[in-house]
């Protein structure tokens, strides 16, 4: 069974380019054949690798891979707040949008890192083209709680540049109202946390800090930098945030070793932002706000610009 595959490029996917970027995108229509089958990421889009000028910015960041660890995902994924999980009796539902109606199992808080079981995954549909992948969910509850979700992945026409285009259809009675982050699962030329990495900030990295930072990295001014390559999981910060919430949602992380670096941005203001790193991997993690009333549509774009110095 495909479930039981050791490599994530096992499953279904397709090539996509604009002539400028290249870039692999998992394409499963039936969550059976997901290439990620945890309960935490939005299983539409999942980005296997993306090559610009030689340079590679997404892959493989875990040692092991495993369908139904909520870590096996690669790419600029995203994890929607739950819906409804405490108001769920023990056995009932609740909602995760791109993943589906999900059984609350015991009267313990909602945990991320738990892989809940599906009671319905929704309906769903892919449509691949050369330069982009069009994804649709469309997911209901007993409740009164359901919308149509389209996620489209597009290489920008004569540009460096990936843009993850959202909407989010209101069809129940009821209203939406979640937070959603991407994780930025960034892989920049195969480089491991430490010297060659850097990332940028629009505003000086303050926040609660939650786990070992300080013994991975140093603040110098807007930066983060990382004295030594991290040989574990090494932190996070959450909290982040400054002055101006849309200005806020603009980072770089840079390569210094090989010059490749992107851009991360967002047409919509940022709530907050989480950093998180491990020796393969450094993420710094945007949040927005997420509402929409019955028959109202919300929709948000991610920006990616690629480049080298």
């Amino acid at each position: 069974m495909i479930a039981s595959a050791t490599s994530i490029f096992a499953f279904p996917n397709a090539k996509i380019s604009n002539g400028i970027v290249e870039a692999s995108v998992c394409t499963a229509a039936k969550a059976s054949d997901d290439s990620c089958q945890g309960t935490r990421f939005d299983r539409l889009g999942v980005v296997l690798t993306l090559d610009y000028k030689g340079h590679s910015y997404f892959g493989e960041w875990f040692k092991k891979y495993s369908p139904d660890e909520h870590h096996s995902v690669t790419g600029p994924v995203e994890e929607f707040a739950a819906i409804g999980y405490d108001e769920a009796p023990v056995g009932g539902g609740f909602m995760k949008i791109g993943v589906g109606i999900l059984k609350r199992p015991d009267s313990s808080e909602y945990n991320f890192r738990r892989t809940y079981e599906i009671i319905d995954s929704g309906k769903r549909s892919v449509m691949v083209y050369p330069d982009r992948v069009e994804y649709t969910h469309e997911l209901g509850d007993a409740k009164g709680t359901s919308y149509l979700y389209t996620k489209i992945l597009r290489l920008v026409p004569g540009e460096a540049r990936l843009v993850i285009e959202h909407s989010l259809k209101n069809t129940g009675q009821k209203a939406i109202s979640t937070t959603v982050y991407n994780h930025n699962f960034f892989v920049i030329d195969g480089a491991p946390v430490g010297p060659d990495l850097e990332l940028t900030l629009p505003f000086p990295p303050k926040g609660e800090i939650v786990a070992g930072i300080g013994d991975c990295v140093v603040i110098k001014g807007n930066k983060f930098t990382f004295p030594a390559v991290i040989e574990k999981e090494g932190g996070a910060m959450r909290s982040l945030k400054g002055a101006d919430a849309m200005a806020d949602y603009d980072f770089h992380l840079d390569n210094l070793k090989t010059g490749a670096g992107v851009r991360m941005r967002a047409d919509r203001p940022m709530l907050k932002a989480t950093f998180w790193c491990c020796n393969s991997a450094a993420c710094i993690e945007p949040f927005i706000e997420v509402s929409a009333a019955p028959g109202e549509t919300f929709t948000w774009k991610n920006i990616y610009d690629f480049y080298v110095k």
